[in-house]
């Protein structure tokens, strides 16, 4: 596989074309085009577009300026002119304002100091977007050149191809002015997740549950978590989860695999009670499979674990009618009383009229 062509390589490719073409650089024209273009993995693309622009403007003589190139804003007032014509044709026919947000947050990641970069996405993820998200990743990819395309570890992927589209897009650039601090957040969250402290834990729970929409990348770092080799941190994960909701399909898989697999009762517990919680804003498909799990659980060797169980069955109300028989069955062979008077209270919220 061939790999990225080097400075000079890049020199030639700037020159050698505008030479075919009778054109002239002034002296030092090249190289502060090959500067501005920076060691960008979308740096030919760029470069072609900015030299096609370069060469509509050329002089009489022929000449290709330095002049002609700053007055047209270099790589930058390309890139900046390039995208706001892309989008214009697309909003004649389509309206952007929900997919742009959405491929914003795939193609961002802002770390915890607030700094933001470009991260690779999964192109077929956003190719299966609603509509007209498709078309937009299409026209920006080629011939926009807006976007670079490429395979990664056998998995197709799109990222921005230039930084500087970060500030010289203006969409995305006031897209990020307003979410940075929450995506920092965000960050610092899924750290503090990790921490020994219960405070900090307690901070990022609450924090992930307060940042909407959650994205799929955060999503998947939370079902990593729950493999954590802490206890405690699991358990947080877990409930994060919960809070969050029924957003993305990989979210009650994940809890139930913990939910029958965790050795530890705090996880199991805090699982139970994060499947509750999802239950009590989820669509009936989802509805049946946390019923069917919680009704197993309620199996479950530790008492503080069908404790839990009990109490999210008993949350969800007369939702959870169809558990009641499971709950009686729990209830004749019960030995730990605690346990035995709450399922006496969850079938009595249960049973209430809705």
């Amino acid at each position: 596989m061939l790999g990225k062509p080097g400075p000079t390589a890049l020199l030639d490719m700037i020159r050698k074309p505008a030479e075919r073409a009778g054109l002239e650089f002034e002296d030092g024209l090249d190289e502060e085009i090959l500067r501005d273009l920076g060691g960008d993995a979308g740096a030919l693309p760029l470069m072609a577009f900015c030299l096609e622009e370069l060469h509509r403007r050329t002089n009489v003589q022929h000449a290709l300026t330095i002049q002609t190139y700053r007055d047209m804003g270099g790589v930058k007032g390309v890139l900046k002119r390039r995208i706001v014509e892309l989008l214009e044709m697309l909003r004649k026919d389509a309206d952007l304002s929900g997919v742009l947000p959405q491929m914003f947050r795939a193609l961002v990641f802002v770390d915890e100091a607030g700094k933001a970069v470009r991260q690779r996405a999964n192109l077929n993820e956003l190719l299966a977007g609603p509509a007209p998200m498709p078309e937009l990743v299409k026209m920006l990819v080629a011939p926009g050149r807006v976007l670079l395309a490429e395979d990664v570890a056998g998995r197709p992927t799109v990222m921005l191809a230039h930084e500087a589209l970060l500030q010289q897009w203006p969409a995305l650039s006031e897209w990020l002015e307003s979410n940075r601090t929450d995506m920092q957040r965000v960050q610092r969250a899924l750290s503090s997740l990790t921490s020994q402290e219960s405070r900090d834990r307690r901070w990022a729970v609450e924090t992930l549950a307060e940042v909407k929409p959650a994205t799929q990348e955060v999503i998947n770092i939370l079902i990593g978590i729950l493999e954590h080799p802490r206890t405690e941190t699991r358990a947080s994960a877990a409930e994060a989860l919960g809070r969050i909701g029924p957003v993305s399909p990989a979210i009650v898989p994940a809890l139930v695999a913990v939910l029958h697999s965790d050795e530890y009762p705090m996880v199991r517990g805090r699982v139970a009670q994060a499947l509750g919680r999802i239950w009590l804003v989820s669509f009936d498909s989802v509805v049946q499979q946390v019923e069917q799990e919680l009704v197993v659980a309620l199996g479950d060797g530790d008492a503080s674990v069908r404790q839990s169980v009990v109490e999210a069955l008993g949350s969800i109300g007369p939702r959870a009618a169809a558990a009641i028989p499971a709950l009686q069955n729990a209830d004749r062979i019960e030995m730990n009383g605690v346990v035995s008077g709450m399922i006496h209270v969850a079938l009595t919220r249960i049973s209430r009229e809705p």
